[in-house]
């Protein structure tokens, strides 16, 4: 009860923050979310969750394709009049084929960062695997589904084998989560996979190792965390933004008003 009470205090807060927020300091964002909602949606309900998620962000900036963004973070060319925004969602759920279709059709390209342990795996893999993601009544992408969507242009990214914490220094754990992961999406979608996003996102999710194999096997690697810089682990990794397509739009006013800096 205390929980949901503080909750509730702080989407208010939030809420009214976003709303005051002026936009006035355009930078470069990549949004990583998940789903298109927590809970099951029919087809027409996430269809007006995308639409309004859209038409949020386009009040917000340009949407962009992640390698658009990313030379510009690279090169330093930030956006003087409106920011630009690529999207990223994470895990591979089968509703990201929805999303992938819907932002096909206003001529943006997504990226989806995947698990390729678990496209078409075995009942008995998921069964372990639902309870560490926390999610339990979403499917995942097929690799067909999967080459439709890079077929349509989106960009499929590793994020582990499969979708555990990458805080080990272990190096058969973390060449199977991390190489085999990329090895297996490049074969499976016959090409090169050059994106990585490690599960959780947060600095405590990954070790060093971790990092230095992910770099040495990605041409771009992706956090969840420590949004007010485009760079972390030292330069080496890009930092996303944590927002989901159901969140008010106020919410996701306050996230994205942030200034962003390069130290």
């Amino acid at each position: 009860m205390l929980t949901s009470i503080r909750q509730k205090a702080r989407d208010g807060i939030i809420s009214t923050l976003g709303r005051l927020r002026k936009n006035d300091v355009p930078s470069v964002h990549i949004i990583a979310g998940h789903f298109v909602a927590r809970e099951y949606l029919s087809s027409s309900e996430r269809l007006n969750v995308l639409t309004r998620f859209y038409d949020s962000l386009m009040r917000l900036g340009d949407l962009r394709d992640i390698d658009t963004t990313l030379s510009r973070i690279v090169n330093r060319d930030l956006p003087s009049n409106r920011s630009l925004i690529s999207l990223t969602f994470d895990d591979g759920f089968e509703e990201c084929e929805d999303i992938a279709n819907f932002f096909d059709k206003k001529d943006i390209k997504v990226t989806f960062f995947i698990n390729s342990g678990c496209i078409e795996a075995s009942s008995e893999y998921y069964v372990e695997r639902y309870n560490r993601m926390s999610i339990k009544d979403k499917k995942f992408l097929s690799w067909n589904a999967l080459r439709d969507m890079q077929g349509a242009g989106h960009t499929i990214g590793g994020h582990t084998f499969d979708h555990i914490r990458l805080n080990t220094s272990d190096d058969g754990v973390l060449e199977r989560q991390i190489i085999a992961d990329k090895n297996n999406i490049d074969a499976k979608l016959g090409g090169k996979c050059k994106h990585f996003a490690w599960p959780y996102g947060t600095n405590n999710d990954v070790s060093r190792a971790a990092i230095r194999i992910a770099t040495n096997s990605y041409e771009y690697v992706f956090s969840s965390c420590d949004y007010g810089t485009y760079y972390g682990a030292n330069n080496k990794v890009f930092n996303r933004r944590h927002l989901e397509p159901n969140w008010r739009e106020n919410h996701i006013k306050y996230f994205l008003s942030n200034a962003r800096t390069y130290s």
